[in-house]
C-alpha cells in the first residue's frame, strides 16, 4: 500500500518520463535529457524512478513489437475509421484493434466508413522530411498511432449491415447535402478536424494568424461544448444530475462523430473522470 500511495501521488513524474520517451523516439538525441531525468528522479525516489522505467520499456516493447508484426505482413485486416478521397486515389486509415495504418487504393474502390477489409501491399516506412506548409508526415502520423503506410494492389470489402462509424457518414452526407462545398469545408475542418480540405493559401494564411489550431479537433472543443449545454441547460430549467447525462450523451455522440478521436476522446475521459471524482469524493493523493 505504501508503494501505491507513492506512486498515486507523483503519478505526474511517471507521465513525464513517458512524455519525453514518446518524444525521443523522433529526435534520438533527446534520450540524453530522457537519462538525467530518470537520474534526478532516482535521487528523488527510487521507487518511482523504477516504475518510470519499467513503464518507459513497456512502452518501447509495445511499439517494437507492433512495428515488426506491421512490416512482416503483406496481407493487413481491418475497420476503415477514416477516408480521404484525391483525384485519382483514395487514403483509408485501417485500424485492426491494436494498431493503425494508412492505405492508398484507387479510386474505382468502393469504401464507406465501417467497412471491415482485407488489403494486400507493400508495406513502407513514413517519411522523415517536411514537405510544403511545414508538414512532417512521420511526426503528425506517429502521433496518431500511425508507423507505416501501404499501397494497395488486392482490397476485399466486406460490409456490415449496422457499423458505429455509419453515424459519421450520415453526418458527412447531412452536410454534403444541405451545405454549400464553401461551408461544408470549414464545418469539416472546425467540427471533424478535416483541415486537409482547406486550400493551401488558406492553411498558410491561417497557420499565419496563429487559429490553426481552431481547425484540430482537441480538448478546447469539447471545452466550449460543455461550457455552452450547462449555460443552455441551466436556462432550460435543467437540473444538474439530468444536465450531466445529457453532456455524456452528446460526448459520446461526437466521439462517434470525429471517429474516436484521440484529443476528443482523452478530454472525454477527463471530464467524465472528473465527475465520477467529484461524486465519490475520490482521494488520489496520499
Amino acid at each position: 500500500t505504501s508503494v501505491y500511495k507513492e506512486l498515486l501521488g507523483n503519478i505526474h513524474l511517471v507521465a513525464i518520463a513517458l512524455i519525453l520517451f514518446l518524444i525521443s523516439w523522433n529526435f534520438p538525441f533527446l534520450y540524453i535529457f530522457l537519462v538525467f531525468y530518470l537520474y534526478l528522479l532516482a535521487t528523488r525516489s527510487r521507487i518511482i524512478a523504477k516504475i518510470s522505467i519499467l513503464f518507459v520499456l513497456l512502452c518501447f516493447c509495445s511499439i517494437q513489437c507492433i512495428d515488426t508484426f506491421i512490416t512482416s505482413k503483406e496481407e493487413h485486416k481491418g475497420t476503415v475509421i477514416n477516408i480521404v478521397v484525391y483525384p485519382s486515389t483514395q487514403r483509408l486509415i485501417l485500424h485492426n484493434g491494436v494498431s493503425k495504418i494508412v492505405v492508398y487504393v484507387d479510386n474505382h474502390q468502393h469504401v464507406r466508413l465501417g467497412d471491415k477489409v482485407i488489403v494486400k501491399g507493400e508495406s513502407v516506412p513514413l517519411k522523415s522530411q517536411r514537405v510544403h506548409l511545414g508538414y512532417h508526415e512521420k511526426q503528425a502520423l506517429f502521433a496518431k498511432g500511425i508507423h507505416y503506410k501501404l499501397y494497395a494492389n488486392y482490397m476485399l470489402v466486406n460490409r456490415p449491415e449496422i457499423h458505429i462509424f455509419r453515424v459519421q457518414e450520415a453526418f458527412i452526407q447531412y452536410l454534403e447535402k444541405n451545405y454549400t462545398v464553401e461551408e461544408q469545408v470549414f464545418i469539416k475542418a472546425m467540427l471533424l478536424g478535416h483541415s486537409y480540405l482547406l486550400e493551401e493559401e488558406m492553411q498558410s494564411a491561417l497557420s499565419r494568424s496563429g487559429i490553426m489550431h481552431l481547425f484540430a479537433v482537441s480538448g478546447l472543443h469539447i471545452q466550449i461544448f460543455i461550457m455552452m449545454l450547462q449555460k443552455l441547460l441551466s436556462i432550460l430549467g435543467c437540473s444538474t444530475k439530468r444536465g450531466t447525462y445529457f453532456i455524456c450523451g452528446f460526448l459520446m455522440i461526437y466521439l462517434v462523430i470525429t471517429g474516436f478521436a484521440a484529443s476528443i476522446l482523452r478530454a472525454s475521459l477527463m471530464y467524465v473522470s472528473y465527475l465520477i471524482i467529484k461524486q465519490t469524493n475520490l482521494k488520489l493523493t496520499s
